[in-house]
């Protein structure tokens, strides 16, 4: 691991809407910054097929759009995205420690701005076809699915919003959902009718597995059961928070460590709140910053 390196103002961890959002504030208001990813700059809004509720935007655009133009502004802003996960965060001294791959980062505050990730099926054979078959809020673009049977595990906008996203070129498009009814938004629901999604609901999938025609979708509707083959399944059941890299002494909150964006609010996940959650994180950091002295 590289050596210590001279303090910032603040760390950023995830370059998701909250992340993107308070690194641009940071930068308004002369805040040294830098912003550590995992994965990809954009997080999880990269899935979305149609962003239809951020301003300036009438007829809604695509969330890997929207975010290619929140990491082109904070590029041009001169602040630098490193693509490394934070494997720990700490606080020794009064400044916070972040541990990502061979570097060390320490900061006079940090933004905790990563996200939620997807809650696991818990079923047989989710191991064995995950990344091949199975997959968890993907973005459709990065699938080759010209011609595949699709099945979307869920019942909500995301899964909805997942199925459109796959019915441009797929051979069939298809949502398996436990509930009764779906949870999504109405014109999300009459698109996928408009789009020839079937909707299979009060099914429960119990087990996946696989042979040479494609991956199988054992359903349980009470009694009945019943077995759908698709080429491609995506899950979209819901997120839960994965916070285990914050070290315990502050994992219930510090002096100059601040939440933003989805790992805040939880189930209400919209890019707007998190643009504003990272916001007000930083204006919050920068009130924080002129109590403590700076070396």
């Amino acid at each position: 691991m590289t050596g210590p390196q001279q303090a910032i103002d603040c760390l950023i961890v995830g370059a998701g809407p909250a992340g993107l959002a308070a690194a641009l504030e940071a930068s308004r208001q002369g805040l040294s910054a830098e912003v550590y990813e995992a994965a990809r700059p954009g997080g999880q809004a990269l899935a979305a097929n149609l962003v239809e509720n951020f301003p300036g935007f009438p007829g809604g655009i695509a969330g890997r759009e929207l975010m290619k133009s929140w990491v082109e502004h904070v590029d041009a802003r001169g602040i630098r995205i490193v693509l490394d996960r934070v494997e720990s965060l700490a606080k020794d001294d009064g400044l916070f420690v972040a541990a990502a791959g061979r570097r060390e980062a320490r900061a006079r505050t940090a933004i905790v701005a990563v996200g939620l990730v997807p809650k696991s099926l818990s079923i047989p054979g989710e191991r064995e076809l995950t990344g091949r078959r199975l997959f968890s809020y993907v973005d459709p673009t990065t699938l080759v699915h010209s011609d595949k049977r699709v099945a979307i595990i869920g019942g909500g906008d995301v899964a909805f919003d997942m199925a459109l996203g796959f019915a441009n070129r797929a051979k069939s498009v298809m949502i398996v959902m436990r509930g009764g009814s779906p949870k999504c938004a109405r014109p999300l629901l009459e698109r996928a009718v408009d789009a020839d999604i079937e909707i299979v609901s009060g099914h429960e999938v119990m087990s996946l597995s696989e042979d040479s025609y494609g991956a199988k979708m054992a359903l349980s509707c009470g009694a009945e059961s019943r077995q759908i083959e698709a080429d491609i399944i995506v899950s979209c059941i819901g997120k839960e928070p994965m916070v285990d890299f914050l070290d315990r002494s502050i994992a219930r909150g510090a002096p100059g460590l601040f939440i933003a964006g989805d790992l805040r609010h939880g189930r209400q996940c919209h890019i707007s709140m998190a643009a504003g959650d990272g916001t007000a994180a930083v204006l919050a950091a920068a009130e924080y910053l002129k109590t403590v002295t700076r070396d």
